[in-house]
Parts: C-alpha cells; sequence; structure tokens
C-alpha cells in the first residue's frame, strides 16, 4: 500500500492540490488510518462516468485540436484519463464549457529528482516546521521572485529538481 498511497502523498506534497480525482478502484486501494487530511481531498468519479471516445471529444474540442497524437504518447490511458476526467469534472462542477486552459505538459518522472513528502518536510525546503511559514526555508533563500507566477515556478523547481539540464 505504501506504493500507491505513498506516491499519491508525494504528489500532494509537490502541488498541493485542493481536489484529487479518482476512480472507484483507486479509491479502493486507498487506505488512511488517520483519515487525515489526503482523505478529505479525494473526489470519486464513478467507473461509469470513464469514457474514452468522451474523454478524446472533450480534449479535442477544449483545446481545439485533430488528433491526441500531439498531445499524448501513443496507446497513453494514463494521459487520457487523468485529463479526460479533469476536464469533464470541470465542466460539471463549472456548469460551462466556456473554459480557457493551455495545452497539458506530461510531467515524466524519469526528467525529475525524486524527493519523498517526508524529506520535504524535515529539511524545510519551502514550509518551516515551528508555523509552516516560508522563513528560515531554501525558499526563502532563494525567493528574488517579483511575481506569484514567479514564486509557484520556483518552489515547483525546488519540489521537484531536474535530474539533467539539458
Amino acid at each position: 500500500t505504501r506504493g500507491y498511497v505513498g506516491e499519491i502523498l508525494d504528489i500532494s506534497a509537490k502541488f498541493s492540490p485542493k481536489e484529487i480525482l479518482v476512480n472507484r478502484k483507486g479509491k479502493d486501494k486507498l487506505s488512511f488510518s488517520n483519515g487525515g487530511l489526503l482523505a478529505k481531498l479525494i473526489t470519486v468519479v464513478e467507473d461509469w462516468e470513464i469514457n474514452d471516445a468522451l474523454y478524446e471529444d472533450i480534449i479535442k474540442e477544449m483545446f481545439g485540436i485533430r488528433s491526441l497524437g500531439s498531445v499524448f504518447s501513443k496507446n497513453d490511458k494514463t494521459g487520457l484519463y487523468a485529463v479526460g476526467m479533469a476536464l469533464q469534472y470541470i465542466r460539471n462542477t463549472q456548469m460551462t464549457s466556456n473554459i480557457m486552459l493551455k495545452l497539458p505538459i506530461e510531467i515524466r518522472k524519469e526528467n525529475y529528482m525524486y524527493i519523498p513528502s517526508n524529506t520535504v518536510i524535515h529539511l524545510e525546503l519551502t514550509k518551516n516546521n515551528e508555523n509552516l511559514g516560508r522563513e528560515n526555508t531554501l525558499y526563502s533563500l532563494l525567493d528574488d521572485c517579483k511575481t506569484p507566477m514567479g514564486k509557484r515556478k520556483l518552489e515547483s523547481w525546488i519540489l521537484a529538481p531536474l535530474i539533467n539540464r539539458k
């Protein structure tokens, strides 16, 4: 269980999601001993709602593309489900189809250094352990950013540094 739950914990530590969408099988794999914050972020998408053709149509329409080959690797169901599920969920909850988004970018694990969530916490890379503030962290030492977008980018670089500079 540490593998699946651990991976979700590590991803959530890096990106601070407000909500995590999982299908019923994914939800059944999750077991949270303390029912902590992560359990509260989970929203289940029922298996009957998952539809390849619908997701393909939504993605093509949303991004104005004719083929998914420019977005996903061939036979990449994971990417199709992740993006399709998110777009369908946004449409359903926002009650609009007029949503302005950029084409998704695949973040490949092998391109970034893996830093477990407990390491991020103990090294106080972005938040201190005293009051969860930014002071006395690596982030505070490096932060000379002028915009909120720059600050978010710096945080993402600290939490998932590139392995290869190329």
